[in-house]
């Protein structure tokens, strides 16, 4: 079953509020809001799935900021892989690790490297 669950801050902590059992709680920070719901989801209702759902209604500001969170992983994720791709190509094809790296980024490490060799 799926909880909506509404979220606002609420000073130092979130207010949490489940509209399906008229009740509240809070938790100190956002990450665990969904721990905090399910937990008063179980004991209000003696639910007994351990998958029941939360589904959080953030604050507008809060919710964008979240979405694009989320998506600047998944795209540092996607150009972590095609880095990877293009650097293992270009090794296959003979060039050494060190040099097929963007001048910026460490091949290994993810990491500012040393400036560019002068040419």
């Amino acid at each position: 079953m799926t909880y909506k669950v509404e979220v606002q801050p609420d000073g130092p902590y979130w207010s949490i509020w489940v509209p399906a059992i008229r009740r509240a709680t809070q938790a100190k920070r956002l990450k665990d809001v969904d721990a905090m719901a399910k937990d008063l989801i179980y004991v209000m209702t003696d639910e007994k799935d351990p998958a029941i759902d939360v589904e959080m209604e953030l604050p507008a500001e809060v919710a964008e900021a979240r979405q694009l969170k989320e998506e600047a992983e998944k795209a540092d994720a996607k150009a972590r892989e095609s880095q990877t791709s293009v650097i293992k190509k270009l090794h296959r094809s003979g060039m050494p690790y060190r040099t097929s790296a963007p001048s910026s980024v460490s091949a290994t490490s993810g990491h500012n490297s040393s400036p560019p060799p002068r040419h």
